[in-house]
Order: C-alpha cells, then sequence, then structure tokens
C-alpha cells in the first residue's frame, strides 16, 4: 500500500491488528510525512477535478451521442 489512509481513513490499526491475526502484514510505501501539506492537498484537488472532468466528458458523449442519433432517425423517416 502507498498511502496508510488509502486502507481505510478511520480504523487502520484495527484493520492492522486483524490483519496480522491472520498472517498478513501492511506495508506503508509512504508516510504522510514525504509531502507538504500544500502538494498532499493539490494532489486531492487534481485527483477531484479529472474525476468531474471525465464525468462532464462522457455526459458531453452521451449527449452527442443521442442527438446523433436523434438527427440520424429523423434523416431516415425523411427519406
Amino acid at each position: 500500500m502507498v498511502w496508510r489512509d488509502r486502507l481505510a481513513r478511520f480504523g487502520v490499526a484495527w484493520i492492522e491488528r486483524y490483519l496480522s491475526v491472520v498472517g498478513v502484514t501492511v506495508e506503508v510505501l509512504r508516510e504522510h510525512g514525504d509531502k507538504s501539506l500544500v502538494e498532499e492537498l493539490m494532489d486531492d484537488f487534481m485527483a477531484l477535478l479529472a474525476s468531474f472532468s471525465g464525468r462532464f466528458y462522457r455526459l458531453r458523449s452521451k449527449q452527442n451521442q443521442r442527438r446523433l442519433l436523434d438527427d440520424a432517425a429523423a434523416r431516415l423517416e425523411e427519406g
């Protein structure tokens, strides 16, 4: 796991204890001390922006597909 809070926002210690009982160890590759607060905020902001952009472009694509299908149907009715 790269970041400890990607495993869970809350209860990470409990999850690690449970996993250790069943023979699994959790290895954290980076602790939060590696990045400044501004870098973490920018990473979160960029992830949020990417998520919203993807949703926006999918929505726009679906609207364009519907418009093209409607235009084709109208042409078929005319012809």
